[in-house]
């Protein structure tokens, strides 16, 4: 069995569904996505389709990790007064996916895959988030908030955390393509977001990660 790690894809299904090909993904596989596959990217829908399809054909050991713009539209979905907040942030893309004004228009399979994501996952050596971790608490899983939303992650506090015999994979902040590289060699934070909706030569990628076999691909 593999590990495979997909970073934020944000609405693009083409470069979702060629990163999947590009690993050939097997059934055998875990297929870890960190979050934000809405959003920003013209194809939103697209994307929760492909998810749902895996689904349907047998993939069924894929762990989907709740990133920001997942709970910005469920937010939206639980009180209208903040749907303003998600559609100033990519939302109209998702809306328009789905040929829908409102978010409580979008179908209610979605919003069931959105609810059905995790904050978290842990494996022995691993763990999994969107954003990353507040160091500066015991426990850094009892802030919610941060683990979809925190930018900037403490390697110091970090190291003296109960979390420093596991490297943890996140996404959200977007970063160069270097860095990415480089962390992943290098480091035990590392940061698989390369900003699929940029422009530039360092940025604009959708980053695949195979743990196992200590590959990164970006497509």
């Amino acid at each position: 069995m593999r590990i495979i790690v997909v970073a934020d894809i944000h609405g693009d299904d083409e470069k979702f569904r060629k990163a999947l090909k590009s690993v050939s993904l097997k059934k055998t596989d875990k297929l870890v996505l960190l979050g934000d596959l809405i959003d920003r990217g013209k194809n939103s829908k697209n994307v929760l389709d492909t998810l749902l399809l895996l689904k349907s054909n047998g993939f069924e050991n894929i762990i989907y990790i709740r990133g920001n713009h997942e709970q910005m539209l469920l937010d939206s979905i639980e009180n209208e007064d903040k749907e303003y907040i998600w559609i100033k942030n990519g939302g109209d893309k998702t809306l328009k996916s789905f040929r829908a004004n409102y978010s409580n228009q979008i179908p209610e399979i979605y919003i069931d895959l959105l609810k059905s994501s995790i904050l978290y996952y842990e494996l022995e050596n691993y763990f999994f988030v969107h954003a990353g971790l507040n160091f500066e608490l015991e426990d850094p899983l009892e802030d919610t908030h941060s683990l979809m939303w925190i930018r900037d992650v403490s390697i110091d506090l970090y190291k003296n955390s109960s979390f420093s015999s596991k490297k943890i994979i996140h996404g959200h902040t977007p970063i160069e393509k270097s860095k990415i590289l480089d962390n992943f060699q290098n480091s035990n934070i590392i940061n698989l977001d390369n900003g699929i909706y940029l422009k530039g030569e360092e940025f604009g990628k959708l980053t695949i990660a195979d743990l196992t076999n200590k590959k990164i691909l970006f497509i």
